[in-house]
């Protein structure tokens, strides 16, 4: 079986009854270079913090089963929706967002 490379994140502002941005993307597993130097290090730090050690890098390339991956986003959205006098959701809109629109 092999493995599913695609990655869904959603950052979500639950403010006001706020609304998320949905990210599609896809998961590269990071080999030797700065990418995962750098993701190993945020890692390192975070387990320190909390009292545990995490994997050296040798560790988590291939062919180790657990791995350092970045995502790689192909599509951005958001989803606006309508509720009706009772509140319930009655019409979710899926609505792209270019990254162009995310950087302005």
């Amino acid at each position: 079986m092999g493995l599913n490379q695609a990655v869904s994140i959603v950052l979500l502002d639950t403010r006001d009854g706020g609304t998320g941005l949905y990210i599609e993307a896809g998961a590269v597993a990071l080999g030797p270079g700065p990418d995962i130097d750098k993701g190993h290090s945020i890692y390192a730090r975070t387990a320190a913090s909390l009292d545990m050690t995490f994997p050296p890098i040798p560790d988590l390339q291939a062919p180790a089963s657990q791995r350092l991956y970045v995502a790689r986003p192909s599509a951005f959205w958001v989803n606006f929706f309508t509720r009706n006098a009772q509140g319930f959701i009655v019409k979710d809109e899926k609505v792209p967002v270019t990254l162009a629109n995310l950087l302005a």
